[in-house]
């Protein structure tokens, strides 16, 4: 189970592990009023996500947009 890290008032972030969609390492997903973003700190790949529920569990879809 993963841990949610309240952040700011409406600002939240959780570690994602094996998730990255270019090296398969752990992501920081952070989900704030701005939109939910993520984050790999292994290959730096930085995208914007959706997230979903469905019966089991929260849906993360990412849209890679850059490398910092």
């Amino acid at each position: 189970m993963n841990v949610v890290d309240i952040v700011g008032e409406k600002t939240a972030e959780m570690t994602l592990p094996n998730a990255c969609l270019t090296c398969g390492g752990a992501v920081q997903l952070r989900v704030s009023p701005d939109g939910v973003r993520t984050y790999c700190a292994t290959c730096h790949t930085i995208s914007k996500a959706t997230l979903g529920v469905q019966e089991g569990g929260l849906v993360v879809a990412q849209d890679v947009k850059a490398r910092a």
